[in-house]
C-alpha cells in the first residue's frame, strides 16, 4: 500500500479538523443557538467514532461481511494483530511456548519436543518434533559435539521439513556420511538466515553452505526491512511478518497512529482496497480438476483442484535487501574458504507440466516451464552469477523423478515437499556436490 494512500488519511484528519473549527467559528458568528447545536453534532459524530473503535478492539470482525476485506485488512498493522488474537489465540499461544524471540529474530526454545500435524496428498501427517540444543531441528547434540560441520542448511519451512520428521538435510547426511547442520526454521527469510549463520554456522566452519530459497523469501526480507527500520521488534510483529506486508511504512506521525490504531480507517481502506468488478478468467479451459499420470502411464493421480502457475519473484524494491542479504552471507564464507550453493523448491507446475492433463488436453502442451511458467529459476541463474555463487537448479532432475510416484510434494499447489521429495531432493543435491565441486 503505497505511502501516499495512508497520508490520505492524514490530509481527512486535518480536513475534519479545520472543518470542525470552521463550524464553531460559524456557530459564533452566528448566534449561541447555532453554536450549541453545531457542537452537540461534532460531539454526537467524535462519541459515535469512538464508540464503533473500542466496538472493533474487542470485536474486529463486527463490520465484516465480506471476506474479501479480511484479506485486504490483513496487510495492516495493529487491526491484523487483534484480528489474528481474536480468531487465533491458541495459536498464538502455542508460538509462544514453542519460539523464543531476539527483536524480529525467531527461533525453536532448544530442547523441546511437540507433535507436529500437517495436511498433504497422502492425509494427515503427524510426527514427534525434537529440537536440538540451540533450537534447531538436528540430532541433539549435532552442534556442541562437532567442531567442524562440513554442511550448514539455511532456509525456512521448506528446509525445515514441515510436516515430516526427517528433512532433505538429514537424508542428505545419510547419502554422503558427512555431519550437517540444519539452521532453518519456519517463516524464516533472508535476514534470519543470515543471523543463524553468524550466531551458529559460521564457528563450524563448514565447507559449503547450502541456502535453499522459497517462494516468499524476498518478500520476507523487504518485510523485515520494514519493520526493523521503523523499529518494530516487539514479539507480536512475528504475527505480522509472516504476513508479508506490501506497503511503505508513513513517515507522516498522523498517518502512522491512524495505521497503527484507527480501525474505523482500516475498514474504509479495506472496502477501497478490494475490488468490486467480477474478474474474468483466463484459459478457462485450464480451470478443471487435475490428474497425473505417472509410471509410464499406468498410475494415475487425481486432485480436487487445478494446477496453478508458480508465483513471481518479487521485483525491486522488495528483492533489492534479500539480495543484500546474501551477500553478505557469500563474503561471510569467502572469509573462512566456504562455498555458497544457491538453490530453490520449485512449485509443483514447474515439475509435473510434462505429466498433467487437465479438462482432457495434454498440459504441456500448452503450459511450458520455461516460457509461461514464472519459474525462479531464470532469475535465480542471473542472482547468482552476478553475486558469484553457485546455482544448482533442481527443475530437470526432480521433473525425471516426477515421473514415479508417490507425488513429490505435500499437495498440488504447495512448493513444500512430501516425504519422497525429500529424499529426492536430498540426493539431487548430493548428486549435484559430487559432479561440480
Amino acid at each position: 500500500m503505497p505511502d501516499g494512500h495512508l497520508d490520505g488519511y492524514a490530509k481527512l484528519i486535518y480536513s475534519l479538523l479545520a472543518l470542525s473549527l470552521f463550524c464553531l467559528l460559524f456557530g459564533f458568528l452566528l448566534e449561541q443557538t447555532a453554536l450549541i447545536n453545531t457542537t452537540v453534532t461534532l460531539l454526537s459524530i467524535l462519541i459515535c467514532i469512538i464508540t464503533i473503535e473500542l466496538l472493533l478492539i474487542f470485536k474486529p470482525l463486527w463490520l465484516v461481511r465480506n471476506s474479501n476485506l479480511v484479506v485486504s485488512m490483513d496487510k495492516r498493522t495493529s487491526l491484523y494483530i487483534r484480528l489474528v488474537n481474536h480468531i487465533n489465540s491458541e495459536y498464538i499461544e502455542t508460538t509462544n511456548d514453542r519460539f523464543e524471540f531476539d527483536g524480529l529474530y525467531f527461533k525453536n526454545k532448544p530442547g523441546i519436543s511437540y507433535h507436529q500435524k500437517t495436511e498433504t496428498y497422502d492425509g494427515l501427517q503427524e510426527h514427534l518434533l525434537n529440537i536440538d540444543e540451540i533450537g534447531f531441528k538436528n540430532q541433539y547434540g549435532t552442534y556442541s559435539e562437532n567442531l567442524h560441520i562440513p554442511y550448514v542448511f539455511l532456509g525456512d519451512s521448506g528446509t525445515f521439513g514441515a510436516g515430516y520428521s526427517k528433512p532433505f538435510p538429514e537424508i542428505f547426511k545419510e547419502i554422503s556420511r558427512k555431519q550437517t547442520l540444519n539452521l532453518s526454521i519456519p517463516g524464516h527469510g533472508p535476514q534470519m538466515y543470515l543471523k543463524s549463520f553468524k550466531d551458529f554456522g559460521i564457528s563450524k566452519r563448514p565447507t559449503h553452505i547450502i541456502i535453499t530459497l522459497f517462494a516468499n523469501d524476498f518478500d520476507n526480507a523487504y518485510t523485515y526491512n520494514l519493520l526493523d527500520k521503523n523499529g518494530k521488534s516487539s514479539q507480536d510483529y512475528h504475527l505480522l511478518y509472516a504476513s508479508n506486508l506490501s506497503f511503505e511504512w508513513p513517515t507522516n506521525s498522523i498517518a502512522s497512529l491512524i495505521l497503527e490504531y484507527c480501525n474505523t480507517c482500516a475498514y474504509i481502506d479495506a472496502w477501497i482496497s478490494t475490488p468490486h468488478k467480477t474478474i474474468k478468467i483466463r484459459n478457462t479451459h485450464l480451470a478443471q480438476n487435475a490428474s497425473f499420470f505417472l509410471d509410464s502411464k499406468q498410475t494415475e493421480l487425481k486432485f480436487s483442484e487445478e494446477l496453478q502457475p508458480a508465483v513471481q519473484m518479487c521485483s525491486d524494491p522488495c528483492r533489492t535487501h534479500g539480495l543484500n542479504t546474501l551477500k553478505e552471507i557469500n563474503k561471510l564464507a569467502k572469509s573462512i574458504n566456504s562455498t555458497v550453493i544457491l538453490t530453490y523448491l520449485p512449485h509443483p507446475s514447474e515439475i509435473y507440466y510434462p505429466y498433467i492433463r487437465q479438462n482432457k488436453e495434454i498440459f504441456h502442451n500448452l503450459y511450458h516451464s520455461d516460457t509461461n511458467n514464472p519459474s525462479w529459476a531464470k532469475d535465480l541463474h542471473q542472482i547468482a552469477e552476478d553475486l558469484n555463487i553457485q546455482f544448482a537448479d533442481p527443475r530437470n532432475y526432480l521433473t525425471e523423478a516426477a515421473s514415479q510416484t508417490p507425488f513429490l510434494y505435500r499437495n498440488l499447489n504447495d512448493s513444500h515437499l512430501s516425504a519422497r521429495g525429500h529424499e529426492v531432493f536430498a540426493k539431487f543435491l548430493h548428486n549435484y556436490l559430487k559432479n561440480n565441486n
